[in-house]
């Protein structure tokens, strides 16, 4: 390498930091400029030194005290360019003509060629590691994807191994058939692009070869479908996209032999739950039961049961993110689209719909945290009139995998919906998912463990709920509300779900950005209390100011089916409810939800009225299902209702909700009363009926109507006292002698 003289690029000038002063000095065959005590020129190529024994181009006066520097003209630096680019490495000859034509020192044209090499050698370094950089991050993504496409095959590979001659034969249909599906998406997606997918890229033959694939076979499905401009996008590559359909396919396939398969692989607990083997799991499926956190919990449940809606209305409500997290408000908390690979068939149907998502999941108990995942989702038809939905969480796929709060990863998941006629379907459920640890009271961790709160069996109570309530509200006029018309009856319910989604959002332990937390320390106790606080200015939804929300969750030693039907036994609500004033109240309307007792949507007003709200509604929905109970009710002014029920905007009703949600305790009765349903419902005692309950309390109150007020210690202290008093008069009302708080 040359030696460069590092001096033309150092540092210079008076030690007293005076100003550069522009001089000219004669030299040998010409005049150069110099700018002295400023520093070095910010461009190497019209700075070089006078001479070689200053190391560094310095030049002194005559009386060895001041610096100077010599800067190149234009002229000079155009000349040396020419010259670079015919020849960087010139000879001595060549140095000395320069040094004449542009009268500058033959050790100036020697130091300015050597500047010059390394420059550009710098440059071209620079451009070598991009391109290195680049080619880092090709490799990286097609390394990715050669582990995953590794792992499907060595599925396929044990499969085989183990069944033998049969097997092997068996195995080359389903792959055969398994192609066809992925051509028959390629050309679906053709036909909607108007152009075929991309090509495979840079993985080629070598990959097929190395996979032990076919390298003349058609290439795997690269879904190239841009999502509208409304739907966030991750920007897949080709690679990235043919990875996501090549899981897609697998997982369906995994669900529908999980989901119909039998024993061994689904055993059943006492009280006829289905339970997954997780042993029988592993050999049938040892890829997808790797994975997972050490220490993390594995959840593994199925549930079978008839939903009153036909196949595609339950799909639509899943593969709709907006209406999933609004039919499902009691188990789905945030919801969101990350990317759509494909909206579906030509027909307009979800046949081969594929979308990336992230979800969060909670429990109505602000100590149950919530249960975030990214994942895919893919439908599929199976035959005329059966379906399958399914979630897979999706590895390797960037920092897909790490977007959000992550704290569970889905195994193949969903829903097999077979139309069952008369606008009924029978829907089988499996919840797959390997879950971190969280510190929970041992009540709630046994439920998490028996699918009570997230598993198979809640997510059929709630889609057969929300299709009984949608149900609902297009019934005529019953003997409970013989006047009110269908619309009405729509837009009360509408106005209804937004109450329970904001109940939901305020019992959970779910963040929200709407909300702030409050750190608050108060009486004995109050330490379990989550407290938020938020200000409305502009949502016609809610009062004007500030509200607070206060949550809780206690053990109360009567089951569910009893502290239910207190609360809903309206003659004893005066006994707890701080609106009713102490006095009876008075049902106005009620709507039937299904057969199911205590499923109803009711309107109540105080007799007699409480002072200042002769004009107010309490408006209530109540939930009963196998696994659960809940009850949400709010004070609404009587002309808003009125309004509401003539068919009016219920988006323009101010409430603020409150409400219990009510879950049977972690004992081992729990089995049992899990495989009652009717018991649960009916409220039948005996061994079989659980003994306790786990009941969360949540209030929404507003504090202050001015929009400039803060909020003060005493609004606080009057929200917990509400919470404990109410607590305290259903103690006394039941005549239980615990009433616990939980603390995690």
């Amino acid at each position: 390498m040359e030696k460069v003289n590092e001096g033309l690029f150092g540092s210079g000038g008076e030690p007293n930091g005076k100003k550069a002063r522009l001089s000219l000095d004669r030299k040998e065959g010409g005049v150069e400029a110099s700018s002295s005590g400023g520093g070095a020129s910010a461009d190497p190529a019209r700075d070089t030194g006078a001479s070689e024994g200053n190391s560094g181009g310095k030049m002194q006066e005559d009386d060895g005290k001041r610096k100077r520097y010599h800067r190149h003209s234009l002229h000079q630096i155009e000349e040396l360019e020419r010259a670079f680019r015919e020849n960087p490495h010139p000879n001595e000859e060549e140095r000395a003509s320069l040094s004449q034509r542009l009268s500058l020192e033959p050790r100036q044209i020697k130091f300015w060629f050597q500047n010059r090499r390394t420059q550009v050698k710098s440059q071209s370094e620079r451009n070598e590691n991009q391109v290195l950089r680049a080619e880092k991050d090709r490799l990286i993504k097609e390394n990715l994807y050669l582990r995953e496409s590794l792992r499907v095959a060595q599925v396929h590979a044990l499969q085989a191994v183990k069944g033998g001659t049969d097997a092997e034969r068996q195995l080359q249909l389903e792959n055969k058939r398994l192609k066809a599906e992925v051509e028959h998406l390629t050309q679906l997606v053709t036909r909607s692009l108007g152009q075929p997918p991309p090509p495979a890229g840079s993985l080629g033959t070598s990959l097929s070869l190395g996979l032990g694939l076919n390298p003349n076979a058609e290439p795997s499905l690269n879904l190239s479908v841009a999502p509208s401009a409304s739907v966030p996008t991750l920007n897949l590559t080709p690679v990235e996209r043919q990875l996501v359909c090549d899981l897609a396919v697998a997982a369906y396939e995994e669900l529908k032999s999980v989901a119909l398969g039998g024993s061994p692989l689904w055993e059943q607990t006492p009280g006829g739950r289905d339970v997954l083997n997780q042993d029988e799991y592993a050999k049938r499926h040892p890829a997808s039961a790797t994975g997972g956190p050490v220490g993390s919990n594995v959840e593994a449940t199925r549930a079978e049961g008839v939903v009153m809606s036909g196949a595609a209305s339950i799909l639509e409500s899943f593969m709709n993110v907006d209406q999933w997290m609004d039919q499902y408000p009691t188990i789905v908390s945030k919801a969101g689209l990350f990317d759509v690979l494909s909206t579906g068939g030509p027909d307009g149907s979800r046949d081969r719909a594929l979308q990336l998502m992230f979800a969060e999941t909670h429990a109505l108990s602000p100590l149950v945290p919530t249960r975030g995942v990214n994942f895919l989702r893919y439908c599929c038809k199976i035959a005329e009139g059966m379906w399958v939905a399914v979630d897979s969480s999706v590895d390797g796929l960037r920092d897909f995998a790490r977007k959000g709060d992550i704290r569970c990863r889905r195994r193949p998941s969903g829903l097999v919906i077979k139309d069952a006629g008369n606008g009924c379907s029978t829907v089988t459920v499996v919840e797959h998912s390997v879950v971190e640890q969280h510190a929970l009271p041992k009540e709630y961790e046994t439920m998490a463990q028996s699918g009570a709160l997230f598993g198979a069996t809640r997510w059929l109570a709630v889609i057969q709920h929300q299709a009984t309530r949608l149900a609902a509200t297009t019934q005529a006029g019953t003997q409970d509300s013989p006047v009110m018309t269908i619309d009405g009856r729509r837009t009360l319910f509408k106005l209804a779900k937004r109450m329970v989604t904001n109940f939901c959002i305020g019992a959970s332990g779910a963040p929200h950005p709407s909300w702030t937390p409050i750190s608050y320390s108060g009486p004995e106790g109050s330490a379990t209390l989550r407290i938020q606080a938020r200000k409305n200015t502009n949502n016609p939804g809610e009062p004007t100011g500030i509200i607070l929300s206060a949550s809780s969750s206690f053990y109360l030693d009567s089951s569910p089916q009893q502290v239910f039907t207190f609360l809903t036994n309206q003659r004893l609500r005066q006994q707890w409810d701080i609106l009713s004033n102490g006095g009876l109240v008075e049902q106005v309307a009620q709507l039937s939800k299904g057969q199911t007792p205590g499923n109803a949507l009711s309107l109540f007003k105080a007799e007699p009225p409480v002072s200042g709200q002769n004009n107010m509604l309490i408006l209530q929905e109540s939930v009963c299902d196998p696994f659960g109970c809940m009850l949400v009710y709010a004070p609404v002014d009587t002309p808003a209702v009125q309004l509401v029920i003539a068919g009016g905007d219920p988006d323009n009703v101010a409430l603020l909700p409150s409400g219990f949600s009510i879950f049977p305790d972690g004992n081992p009765a729990l089995e049992h009363a899990l495989g009652l349903d009717s018991a649960l419902l009916a409220g039948v005692g005996g061994e079989k009926e659980t003994k306790g309950s786990l009941t969360t309390i949540s209030f929404q109150i507003l504090v202050s109507t001015s929009e400039d007020s803060q909020l003060t210690k005493d609004s606080i202290d009057t929200v917990s006292t509400l919470v404990w008093a109410t607590l305290n008069r259903i103690k006394s009302a039941l005549s239980v002698n615990h009433g616990v708080p939980l603390v995690t």
